[in-house]
């Protein structure tokens, strides 16, 4: 939001790389960095780059004005245009939106790789070039009819822009003129991205702050022990090789932890912050000594020391190296 009050014009590029990113069945790691090499990178250099062009020859070749089409040799094209549309309704069918986007974008390189191939530039210098490059141009346009069509899902306002430049109401008719509005991506510059950080270092910082009042004014101490108390905790360094969840237990995990001088089951209420893949392979803290308790018909042989943020997102209490299982915490 921050963001977009700074560049209100941006949306759908963050769409754009938000859907990029996002994996189905995780959390997705979202970095300014790769917003600015995929905005630059895909959506500047493929994308606008390829609509511009066509702008740009539209104007050069044929005053603004859509041609009349004279044949078909590049139905071809339109028919892989087509069946890319189709795998991108295939995919969102199937909710695998990232792979709808990809394939989406791919009609876009198709269109850069048409011109490309054609080169209207070099054919307008031969006899009856005139023709063949507005059959390119007509082609193009089409090309990018079917990415508008397409796109509107993913890039709305830049669907939205693409029909102002195509003018295209009643159809692709010839006569219709075209607009020409302008670039639809303009880069992200180091500036931007610079200007981001700052705010986010600057959010942590009261984050930070915020947090540790609210852990002095609601976590109050316990009562006091002395040493012998806290000498009979026996504390081990451990790993978990093994996850998963309890049944008809919403917030239980059944873990095997690896000590180093043996194999142990603990059942932990931790199911609500952590998914069982996400944890294996972790290092822990384990309450060695603690008296076995069956859980949901499970025995528990010792406890996950654990730690609550002010958000009330539980971490694990672990050494900041990796150390050897069943290394003794003092």
């Amino acid at each position: 939001h921050e963001y977009l009050n700074d560049f209100p014009n941006r949306e759908d590029e963050l769409r754009y790389v938000l859907t990029a990113i996002m994996p189905e069945t995780k959390d997705s790691d979202f970095t300014w960095s790769d917003y600015q090499a995929r905005v630059n990178n895909e959506l500047v250099a493929i994308l606008g780059n390829w609509v511009n062009r066509v702008v740009v020859l539209m104007n050069k070749y044929s005053n603004g004005v859509v041609p009349k089409i004279s044949n078909s040799n590049y139905s071809e094209i339109i028919k892989e245009a087509h069946d890319l549309q189709k795998g991108v309704h295939q995919f969102v069918e199937q909710f695998k939106f990232r792979d709808a986007q990809q394939q989406l974008m791919d009609i876009a390189r198709t269109g850069n790789k048409f011109l490309q191939d054609t080169a209207p530039w070099h054919l307008i210098k031969e006899e009856g070039g005139q023709q063949k490059v507005e059959d390119i141009l007509f082609q193009s346009l089409e090309l990018i009819r079917i990415f508008r069509d397409t796109s509107l899902p993913f890039l709305p306002h830049t669907a939205n822009r693409i029909t102002q430049i195509l003018n295209d109401q009643d159809g692709l008719n010839f006569g219709n003129k075209i607009n020409d509005i302008g670039l639809l991506f303009t880069r992200v510059e180091d500036s931007d991205i610079e200007k981001q950080r700052e705010k986010l270092a600057e959010q942590a910082r009261k984050n930070q702050t915020h947090k540790e009042v609210v852990v002095m004014e609601h976590t109050p101490l316990k009562e006091e022990i002395v040493y012998d108390d806290f000498a009979k905790m026996d504390l081990r360094v451990g790993t978990i090789t093994e996850a998963q969840k309890v049944l008809k237990a919403d917030r239980l995990l059944q873990l095997t932890v690896d000590l180093g001088f043996e194999i142990r089951t603990v059942v932990s209420g931790i199911a609500e912050h952590f998914s069982p893949e996400e944890i294996i392979g972790n290092q822990v803290t384990v309450v060695c000594n603690l008296a076995p308790r069956k859980l949901k018909g499970i025995e528990s042989k010792g406890m996950i020391l654990m730690a609550e943020d002010a958000d009330g997102k539980l971490k694990f209490v672990r050494p900041n190296e990796v150390v050897a299982n069943g290394s003794a915490v003092s």
